[in-house]
């Protein structure tokens, strides 16, 4: 597990100068807030109990953790400096609203991860658009990175561990590095349900080969460590179609590409692939879904194998 290290000052250079930052975001979170939001808790504020120190998140009710890993909780009840709001071991931030927030490492040594799980108040249901996203903060003298997201899923994720999880987040980052220390960033998307989601697990999905540190940071810390607030689901309309075509019932006898190309849309076929193309060799129906913001397509197609041809005897070769 990474060191927390001791509080450092927040650097000046990053703090907004006036109001106006804050009060544009507390004006969309209103209007957020009107709609209802499927997260319960979604600012931390509810706790089992205060706080005593670090790695505490499940105080948070109903929030979890979904591996061995120490996700953090702060709130400005604890007594405990390090897990103190607004100064903490990680230095000073205030929450985007409230008394509280959570905190996560998001790249570690051997690929150390720490995320951040909940069950949504109901399920997502088919058909429907949701705007899913949260606020994050870059902890002071620490580097940013590329990679953070959220997995939308009807189970929910675990591992025994404390490495990467397997599976890709629907909801990421714009490929930028969250470098703010001073101010609360919005990581946000549109998520089109099948019917059923019922968690949400934050972090970041990509091993520190795939995590790129902000290559402008001086810092020779290669941990990298965001605190996190405000974190939503909400309904944000309708779904559109999106036409998808895989053609007829197919028979064949090799091995066989079935091509789903449908332009700058997300691709997720029955085996969990993502390519815009799956190749098959066995005799199934296959399904494909695509997704592009709050639209949707899905299609199926039935490929067979045919078994070898029969041998073709020509009976005037055939001799007694």
């Amino acid at each position: 597990i990474p060191p927390r290290m001791p509080p450092g000052p927040k650097a000046n250079a990053n703090r907004p100068s006036s109001c106006f930052l804050t009060c544009l975001i507390m004006l969309w979170m209103t209007g957020m807030m009107s709609a209802q939001n499927l997260v319960p808790n979604p600012n931390f504020e509810t706790f089992e109990y205060c706080p005593s120190s670090i790695s505490q998140i499940a105080l948070a009710i109903p929030w979890i953790t979904p591996t061995e890993a120490t996700p953090d909780y702060y709130h400005s009840c604890c007594d405990n400096l390090a897990a103190d709001v607004p100064t903490n071991w990680g230095g000073y931030q205030q929450p985007l609203t409230g008394q509280a927030y959570a905190g996560c490492y998001f790249r570690g040594l051997n690929d150390y991860r720490e995320y951040l799980q909940v069950e949504l108040v109901t399920p997502m249901e088919p058909g429907i658009c949701y705007q899913v996203g949260f606020f994050i903060n870059t902890m002071d003298q620490w580097c940013a990175a590329n990679q953070a997201g959220v997995f939308i899923s009807a189970q929910a994720p675990s591992l025994m561990g404390q490495t990467v999880l397997p599976f890709e987040p629907q909801i990421t980052g714009n490929g930028g590095f969250y470098t703010d220390t001073g101010a609360w960033m919005e990581i946000s998307g549109l998520y089109p349900a099948l019917g059923g989601e019922r968690y949400i697990t934050i972090g970041n999905f990509k091993n520190n080969f795939e995590t790129i540190i902000d290559p402008t940071c001086t810092n020779t810390n290669v941990n990298v460590y965001y605190y996190i607030d405000s974190v939503y689901v909400i309904e944000a309309g309708p779904l559109e179609e999106l036409p998808l075509e895989l053609g007829p019932p197919v028979e064949t006898c090799d091995e066989y590409e079935i091509d789903g190309e449908s332009g700058d849309v997300y691709y997720t076929w029955s085996d969990g692939s993502h390519g815009h193309t799956l190749t098959v060799n066995t005799t199934d129906v296959y399904s494909l879904t695509i997704t592009q913001g709050c639209a949707l397509g899905i299609d199926s197609v039935e490929v067979t194998f045919l078994g070898s041809p029969p041998v073709q005897l020509n009976p005037g070769f055939i001799s007694m």
